[in-house]
């Protein structure tokens, strides 16, 4: 499966890893234990909410690959067909 990059729109300051930068091991143990796929690297960007001030991050995220499960094919699927979005719960 070719693979592409994933955008999370809101990630809590406390999953990313601001001294690697690019990498966070909780985003890649999420993905990871959820039978999702390898994460290569995440690029995170902060942000600031504008109704309550607070910062918390975006990310996208790249992977090395993705496994072949179900639950898998049905995220994809769905990213493809709505064009607008999925959920990842962990």
């Amino acid at each position: 499966m070719s693979s592409f990059a994933l955008f999370l729109p809101r990630v809590e300051l406390g999953h990313i890893d601001e001294i690697q930068n690019e990498h966070t091991d909780y985003i890649t143990q999420a993905f990871w234990n959820a039978g999702y796929g390898a994460v290569s690297r995440i690029y995170p960007l902060l942000k600031t909410d504008a109704k309550t001030g607070c910062k918390y991050y975006s990310a996208i995220v790249y992977f090395d690959r993705w496994f072949y499960t179900d639950a898998v094919y049905h995220f994809l699927l769905n990213l493809e067909i709505t064009q607008i979005g999925n959920r990842f719960v962990h």
